[in-house]
């Protein structure tokens, strides 16, 4: 026969595995739940493409020796010119892409078109081109057609766009990504120095 103190023990022992379980699974889900934080909190996932072009005439390449190689809008004021970046998704999901955010200036525009467009030509052609949104799928690259426009400009000084931001969302989070113009991705001067039109090089 089982004593009374055999039994407040083995009750006991019950009771301690139930904590036990208890205590595990909430750590489990507050482990998940922090992970589901913090994770959407810091993915990166895009980056620039492998590609990169002029599509209007307007648009030059800069190269002074002074300042770092870049392209220049020869526009007159008020007109425009489009240069093509590319942009990859090198996460492990899909990310939406939404364009510019609702506060950027006036004078730049940002669509999309694909990475390969109709005849295997790089970047699209103009009829290919879409406004946003669209989704990226992992290791899919897309090609940004940036239009920017002559600005009101001085004599003596650049004005250059050093980066793009493109809104995007992924797992319940939306982000501001910053596409640096740097490497072969050159930045876009919209106003210089008329002397530098002196060292335009073809590319």
């Amino acid at each position: 026969m089982t004593s009374t103190q055999e039994l407040l023990d083995a009750a006991k022992t019950a009771r301690t595995r139930r904590a036990r379980v208890w205590k595990a699974a909430l750590t489990l889900v507050v482990v998940v739940g922090a992970a589901w934080v913090v994770i959407p909190s810091v993915y990166a996932p895009l980056a620039p493409g492998s590609s990169g072009g002029i599509q209007s005439p307007s648009i030059k390449v800069l190269t002074d020796g002074v300042e770092r190689t870049r392209y220049i809008l020869t526009a007159p004021r008020g007109q425009t010119g489009t240069v093509q970046y590319s942009l990859r998704n090198e996460g492990m999901v899909p990310v939406r892409l939404h364009g510019l955010p609702a506060d950027e200036p006036w004078l730049l525009r940002v669509r999309w078109a694909p990475s390969v467009g109709r005849d295997n030509l790089w970047g699209g052609h103009p009829d290919e081109v879409k406004e946003f949104p669209v989704t990226l799928k992992p290791d899919e690259e897309i090609t940004l057609w940036v239009t920017v426009t002559k600005p009101p400009c001085q004599n003596d000084g650049y004005s250059t766009i050093t980066s793009i931001p493109i809104s995007w969302s992924a797992l319940g989070r939306q982000h501001v990504y910053q596409f640096q113009l740097e490497g072969d991705s050159l930045p876009i001067s919209v106003c210089y120095p008329k002397e530098a039109l002196n060292h335009i090089a073809s590319r």
